[in-house]
């Protein structure tokens, strides 16, 4: 009889199972950091434009017209929130460790930036009251 020793060959292929698996998650990883990264800068990008400061009377309405829009820039932005929040929870599942504090703390950015930006309407509507007052007041 043939007796044939295949433990080495296991031993190899389970090895570079486990480093395929783990380049995948690597993989996962990236994407959503980029993710995360791409839909945290266009709340900014939104930010941005809300916090700007009108120069006369017809940049102040531009930017309350902004402002009336931004619900549906959010709503826009959502399906990409869900989607980067599924593959954070993918990530968490693998028990995968981010290697920076601020990766993990993009998730819970990504997660809060709507709620953020209706902040940042609320405090701006107050700020560009005032501002219309003085354009007003100007004429």
């Amino acid at each position: 009889m043939f007796q044939i020793n295949v433990g080495n060959i296991r031993d190899i292929i389970v090895e570079k199972h486990t480093w395929i698996a783990n380049q995948e998650i690597e993989l996962i990883a990236k994407m959503a950091k980029k993710m995360a990264n791409n839909t945290i800068d266009a709340f900014y990008k939104i930010n941005d434009k809300i916090n700007s400061t009108p120069k006369d009377i017809e940049e102040l309405s531009a930017i309350r017209d902004f402002m009336q829009s931004v619900p549906n820039e959010i709503e826009k932005l959502d399906g990409q929130i869900k989607l980067g929040m599924q593959v954070y929870q993918i990530l968490e599942e693998f028990k995968y460790a981010f290697a920076e504090d601020e990766d993990y703390d993009k998730q819970w950015r990504l997660y809060g930036s709507p709620n953020d930006t209706k902040s940042v309407i609320g405090r701006q509507m107050a700020a560009l009251e005032k501002e219309k007052d003085k354009f007003v007041n100007l004429m």
